[in-house]
């Protein structure tokens, strides 16, 4: 049979408890405020920004990116970039992806 912990084990474990859940807080209020940091500076830039999956699909963008193509968040929204990309262009992407990655 397992032996009970004591008042003192059991105080130690609440008080570790309570650091590790002050420490998690702290982590998700500090990745709150980056993420609210990256959305300002996403949506408040005059350039269109934009994220694709691997099939070239529209997963992010921000509002200039909308207005530059005309069309709504929701149309946007999964449309693929080869429509606006020259195969030229496609290529040089292309290159610079997987130079990067």
């Amino acid at each position: 049979m397992a032996r009970k912990p004591t008042y003192e084990e059991l105080e130690q474990r609440i008080r570790e408890f309570k650091e590790e859940s002050a420490r998690r807080k702290q982590a998700e209020e500090e990745l709150r405020e980056s993420e609210e940091k990256y959305r300002s500076v996403l949506e408040n830039m005059e350039e269109g920004y934009w994220e694709v999956d691997l099939l070239g699909n529209f997963t992010f963008f921000n509002d200039s990116l909308c207005k530059f193509f005309g069309y709504s968040r929701d149309e946007l929204l999964g449309m693929n970039n080869r429509k606006y990309t020259t195969p030229k262009m496609a290529a040089r992407i292309y290159r610079i992806f997987n130079q990067v990655y």
